[in-house]
């Protein structure tokens, strides 16, 4: 097209000439032009930083290249001769074709390179992942203990040397010549197909559980879908909210009625307020605003945001206290922490409006301050924060009463915040970690994880209306059920964790990691985090700062997974709860979400590897579903390890409750 125009061949052209587009005695030219600027990018692409990798194809390019322009000039005698003609323009063309499909073979080998070998034992491995979360979901919600889990070790004995020669098999046929790949390939397949073993099948989902994940994963069927996830995952995160809202008018209760439809349309209000900030992929053209920033070439919030950044961390405080004083949990230790936590968020919001202030007025005194500022908040938080958090106590308060009964004074003792000791604790440590991560990000990003902090609070809490609302519809429809010998009426246990609460925190993550100013592409990575407390590039900190201010989102709403379990649970005295069962349920449910987007991504890059956007499109966001399972499964495992742990120990030796 660029000879038909009279222009130049672009110089990073690999492709040949349309030879029905040229006359006969204009072709041989054409052909000679094309290949001329194609030798000519291959030189230059000799002589740089990556030579390295084409200069073994180059004498067999050029010896294909001579050999065409050799017959191309016997063709040229012969034409100027008269005579019969024994090279026709074809064996030209044939020749130069030869060299264009040889160059573009050898830069496809380099630069395109697909072991389909390990990406079939990628994608096992991930597969046999989701066999296997899903086993331990299946499993923790059919037993009251994790007794399993002991006696599984044991027989796993007997059962993995037999996984062991399979995975081995496996990988040798399938890996033959990798050996580090094939031995990685053969303990990871050991591991999965052992405790395989001992889980039973996937049950069939229901409906509400089926919905979310299958949605989410249908975005991964075009880049269109994939261009514009974070719409799309606004619309699933509604659908369950926006259904308990019309179901509350059949709740059972008046009271009951306005707390669920109050609750949930609070919900949906603050999902559409988060998802308002947002930006544009150089993909998306016109079609998308971009509201992180003032403007889509500043790196600056808009003004509104810098106003309303001091009112929005202290209406965590309040909004933190009021969640806790409906359980009447804002007791002990509490309100002192809740404090400490919101003066943390109001000094990283004051460092960005100081840093503002540096930006049009700069000055040495302003930088030392403001830098002061931030190194003392993240020292603050991260150790005096956990350190408080640790040895602090329950937040539960014990009060005495005296009453008179029979003529007699009868002391009464009331511990306030006993129905939720497990939740209450929790959250603090959740909100310490919460407000680290709340320092290592943009203005506007902290306006939308004060957002997503009330969406959490509020969804926990609609989450426990629903499981009462569900207790007493079973109370009237089989009272006999729960009718003690004596008369006296027994609440109905309460029910497992539902993977459709999983998959709603798992959504929630990717919606607030779009909320924050990311995208699937290195574009959006937040670079001016890494300065946070440093006017100069310093190293191991600068990486950590960006990493925390890109995984934020994912972090954050996994630590506060095990608050499915925790939140309004109260303490049975000297009895036995199934915190640790319904602990390993809604974790593996979390994770196994997670692997099936990460396997859906995984599966699409690889079929659409010769697709147009790849590289643009289905990559990166592989990419980004690897470094979002692998933050969120290490989020987890913490918090468990060490938030819920702690929190476990503290309401057992209080209230002697043993959890199982």
């Amino acid at each position: 097209l660029s000879l038909l125009l009279g222009l130049n061949v672009p110089f990073n052209n690999l492709g040949g000439v349309i030879p029905e587009l040229f006359s006969p005695s204009s072709l041989s030219l054409a052909l000679d032009v094309t290949a001329n600027q194609i030798w000519r990018y291959l030189r230059a692409y000799a002589n740089s930083g990556s030579g390295g990798e084409i200069s073994p194809f180059l004498p067999l390019l050029k010896t294909r290249l001579d050999a065409a322009k050799e017959s191309k000039a016997i063709k040229a005698v012969e034409d100027s001769k008269y005579f019969s003609k024994d090279t026709t323009t074809q064996d030209v063309y044939q020749l130069y074709s030869e060299f264009f499909e040889s160059t573009l073979s050898s830069c496809r080998g380099i630069w395109a390179q697909f072991d389909k070998r390990l990406m079939l034992a990628g994608i096992t491995v991930l597969a046999l992942s989701l066999v296997m979360l899903g086993g331990l979901y299946n499993k923790s919600g059919r037993v009251s203990n994790c007794e399993w889990m002991r006696s599984g070790m044991k027989s796993s004995t007997t059962v993995l040397p037999a996984s062991f020669v399979v995975a081995g098999g496996v990988a040798l046929i399938t890996l033959k010549g990798q050996w580090i790949e094939c031995a990685v390939f053969t303990i990871c397949l050991t591991v999965e197909l052992t405790i395989c073993r001992l889980c039973p099948l996937i049950s069939t989902p229901k409906l509400w559980d089926a919905f979310g994940i299958v949605a989410h994963l249908a975005v991964f069927l075009s880049n269109s879908y994939v261009l514009w996830e974070d719409r799309v995952l606004l619309v699933i995160l509604q659908t369950p909210i926006v259904y308990a809202l019309g179901m509350a008018a059949f709740a059972q209760q008046a009271r009951m009625k306005k707390l669920i439809a109050g609750t949930a349309a609070l919900v949906a209000l603050l999902l559409r307020l988060v998802a308002g900030s947002t930006v544009c992929r150089e993909e998306l053209g016109g079609w998308c605003a971009v509201t992180f920033y003032e403007t889509a070439s500043s790196s600056l919030s808009p003004w509104w945001v810098y106003a309303t950044l001091l009112p929005a961390s202290i209406s965590v405080y309040f909004a933190t206290r009021y969640a806790l004083n409906i359980s009447a949990s804002f007791a002990g230790f509490a309100n002192i922490f809740i404090k400490g936590i919101t003066a943390s968020l109001v000094a990283a919001s004051l460092y960005w409006i100081i840093d503002l202030i540096e930006i049009h007025y700069p000055s040495y005194i302003i930088t030392t301050l403001k830098t002061t500022l931030a190194r003392t908040n993240m020292l603050y938080t991260a150790l005096v924060g956990l350190a408080a958090w640790y040895v602090s106590t329950l937040c539960i308060d014990v009060r005495e009463e005296q009453k008179r009964e029979n003529d007699q004074v009868v002391k009464q003792v009331n511990i306030l915040g006993f129905s939720n000791s497990y939740g209450a604790y929790y959250l603090l440590f959740a909100l310490v970690i919460f407000a680290i991560l709340y320092i290592t990000n943009l203005p506007t990003a902290q306006l939308a994880m004060c957002g997503a902090l009330v969406v959490l609070l509020a969804f926990l809490e609609l989450s426990d209306y629903q499981s009462d609302e569900g207790a007493l519809r079973k109370l009237l429809r089989r009272p006999g059920k729960y009718t003690k010998k004596d008369g006296k009426m027994t609440a109905p246990p309460p029910p497992r964790p539902q993977f459709w609460r999983c998959a709603w925190l798992a959504q929630l993550a990717y919606l607030l990691y779009y909320s924050t100013g990311h995208q699937a592409v290195l574009s959006t990575l937040q670079w001016k985090a890494a300065f946070i407390g440093y006017p100069k590039l310093t190293y191991p900190v600068a990486p950590v700062l960006v990493s925390l201010n890109t995984l934020t989102a994912f972090i954050v709403v996994a630590v506060f997974v095990p608050l499915l379990v925790y939140w309004k649970v109260a303490p049975r005295v000297n009895g036995s709860l199934h915190t640790n069962t319904n602990l390993l349920r809604v974790c593996s449910g979390f994770m196994l979400y997670n692997a099936a987007i990460a396997l859906a991504t995984m599966l699409a890059a690889a079929w659409f590897r010769r697709h147009l956007m790849v590289w643009k499109v289905f990559a990166p966001r592989f990419m980004l579903a690897a470094v979002a399972l692998l933050a969120t499964d290490a989020a987890i495992v913490f918090a468990v390890a060490v938030g819920a742990a702690v929190t476990t120990q503290k309401v057992s030796y209080v209230f002697r409750t043993m959890s199982t």
